[in-house]
């Protein structure tokens, strides 16, 4: 008994020696990874001292880690070249997937340079709420190559598209030079990378919407506030009024916290002349714009918010349109920037509760700056979520932000690895391999960015590109371009859509105005639009049949039996008649796959993985159908 007395005693004295040691070493275990982490900023401190209160842009040391590659960061010469060449593939490749991206602006884009087109219910003079200035802005682009390729409508539509392009990619290098002066090399390189890569930018930088004509003003808006300075403070004040009032109005709200600084930095006399100078540049034009074409003085800006806002309660506003859940765009930020949104969303808190320890984020005076420049993508993110309709393109406007902040993340990220190596390594590992771990966790994370952004935008243009083929097919080989009177017959021809009207890509595939696309009643029953009155006076005249409930007008739809041709898409299950059944009435002259998604498997229809997309996703045919002749 008294033996073992002894023994447990014996072992309890040996089990408290034994939790001493190892508390012991614990401490000094976070004492070294702290005394690493101060280290680690010490060294940065001392390579890369700021220039006039911030990090300097181009001229950082050349011994930098290889998890900080300030020294990379690309120049602007390289930068243009490669947003360019991207936006360049964007255009050419991203297919336009919303219907107001057809029919409320490449329509009316197409009915000033063609004298014929569809108009929506938004484009009433009754109603206003768009602006003639911002799609003249886009028609532009058309009248310009009118001498070179007026002949061919769909070149001119992708031209267009290349200008957006061209124009996203001036914005994002004016974004980028930004964020490498203000944030350095590191964060800049990421930065580069992630809007390069990024499926969002890809689709955001060439769509036709107001909401990508906002982004390219918020990229503006944040690039010139970041490289610092009066002159660039009124070039954001005029990039933000352009795009609130060209644009989007809602997106006003992203420019409060540059509002702040700059009255922090430059007083209330300055910034109120900035804002009366940017209201001029924009609203003077604008108002005349609209004036000549609506015929009477309207603010489209005003409209909208009226409408979306104040009047809702009354008629419903967007919500008439479809709702969505609370996680919509949590899903959607996720399919378009994959693990970048995953970064991007703590990057505040890790920035409030690190930066000391980062020689490039040290810089920042306070932490009311880093709350300045990144929370507009929190409170956006937070406004949107709240709002019942939801869509992707909603969110275009934080799309770089949402690159930054990512970027940010993984720097401090890549910081806190390598002083926690450092410390817990430091007597069985060498510096080179510290560094060399940082290296490769940074490799994997970029790789597989790079990896799921190629299979999404791959993804897209397998599963999804069917009614840009069908409809360039019609244009280029059934109807020849336009360039026969008769080809393929004499006279008006009507391709009809019913179910499909949606996916029409707009009046640039159809040669000349003897081609019409009719509507056939389908399931659907909102409100669908209807073809401009003849010009000069087409859009001064208040059109008959438009209400603003989206309810149903019965004056939009063709008999089946004045339909040429019929573009559809059939399934097991759809209310619509199966036209492709009607054999001894149709002949299918052209068909595509397009994705079935209700009977494919979520992952492999969201990203595209050679041969397994293939065994785990179905597809419908989309054809077109064209009327036999009578023997």
């Amino acid at each position: 008994m008294s033996t073992d007395r002894s023994a447990s005693l014996r072992s309890r004295k040996t089990a408290s020696s034994s939790a001493a040691e190892q508390t012991e070493s614990a401490t000094d275990t976070a004492s070294s990874a702290a005394a690493s982490l101060e280290k680690s900023a010490a060294s940065q401190r001392s390579s890369s001292q700021p220039t006039q209160g911030i990090v300097p842009s181009h001229r950082l040391s050349r011994k930098t880690s290889a998890i900080d590659p300030a020294s990379a960061a690309p120049s602007l010469g390289f930068a243009v070249a490669s947003f360019l060449a991207v936006r360049f593939f964007s255009a050419l490749f991203n297919n336009a997937g919303d219907c107001d991206e057809t029919f409320n602006f490449w329509e009316p884009s197409h009915y000033l340079l063609y004298g014929f087109g569809f108009q929506t219910w938004e484009y009433s003079p009754e109603y206003s709420l768009r602006s003639y200035f911002y799609v003249l802005l886009h028609s532009a682009v058309g009248w310009l190559f009118w001498p070179f390729f007026g002949y061919n409508k769909i070149i001119v539509y992708f031209a267009t598209k290349t200008i957006l392009g061209c124009c996203s990619a001036l914005c994002e290098v004016v974004f980028y030079r930004g964020v490498l002066h203000r944030f350095g090399g590191s964060v800049a390189y990421y930065t580069f990378f992630f809007m390069i890569f990024s499926p969002g930018m890809f689709i955001a930088s060439t769509s036709y919407l107001p909401s990508s004509f906002s982004m390219y003003g918020t990229m503006l808006v944040f690039g010139y506030w970041f490289s610092g300075g009066s002159l660039n403070g009124l070039l954001a004040t005029i990039a933000a009024a352009g795009s609130g009032l060209i644009g989007w109005p809602f997106v006003g709200v992203l420019f409060v916290p540059f509002g702040i600084d700059s009255l922090r930095k430059f007083g209330v006399l300055r910034v109120l002349t900035w804002a009366i100078v940017a209201l001029l540049i924009w609203l003077v034009p604008s108002v005349l714009v609209d004036y000549y074409y609506y015929g009477k003085i309207v603010f489209p800006f005003m409209n909208i918010l009226l409408y979306n806002v104040i009047e809702a309660g009354s008629h419903g506003g967007s919500t008439l349109y479809g709702t969505e859940p609370p996680f919509f765009y949590f899903l959607n930020g996720f399919l378009n920037f994959n693990l970048v949104f995953l970064l991007a969303m703590p990057s505040i808190l890790l920035l409030l509760a690190f930066k000391k320890w980062s020689g490039t984020l040290q810089y920042l005076r306070s932490n009311i700056d880093l709350i300045l420049y990144f929370s507009p993508m929190y409170v956006w993110l937070i406004l949107m979520s709240c709002q019942p309709h939801k869509e992707e393109r909603f969110l275009f406007v934080i799309y770089p932000l949402i690159c930054l902040a990512a970027a940010a993340s993984l720097v401090i990220l890549l910081n806190i690895l390598q002083a926690l190596c450092g410390a817990f390594l430091q007597r069985t590992a060498s510096t080179s391999f510290v560094l060399k771990l940082g290296a490769v966790v940074a490799f994997v994370v970029v790789f597989s960015f790079v990896a799921l952004s190629f299979s999404r935008v791959i993804s897209l243009n397998v599963n999804y590109s069917a009614p840009v083929l069908t409809y360039t097919h019609l244009y280029t080989s059934e109807f020849k371009g336009g360039k026969f009177d008769d080809i393929p017959r004499k006279g008006d021809v009507s391709v009809c859509v019913g179910k499909e009207w949606y996916r029409f890509p707009s009046n640039y595939f159809m040669p000349s105005e003897r081609f019409h696309l009719r509507f056939l009643r389908s399931a659907f029953r909102g409100q669908l639009p209807k073809p401009f009155a003849p010009l000069p006076n087409g859009t001064s005249v208040i059109p008959k049949g438009f209400n603003r409930l989206n309810r149903e007008e019965m004056d939009r739809y063709t008999d089946l039996q004045g339909c040429d041709y019929l573009v559809d898409m059939d399934f097991e299950g759809q209310a619509e008649p199966h036209y492709i059944k009607a054999q001894t009435t149709w002949e299918v002259i052209y068909e595509f796959p397009f994705l079935n998604s209700s009977k494919s498997h979520w992952f492999f229809r969201a990203f595209w993985i050679p041969y397994l997309s293939n065994q785990h996703c179905e597809f419908n045919r989309y054809f077109v159908l064209k009327r036999r002749e009578k023997t």
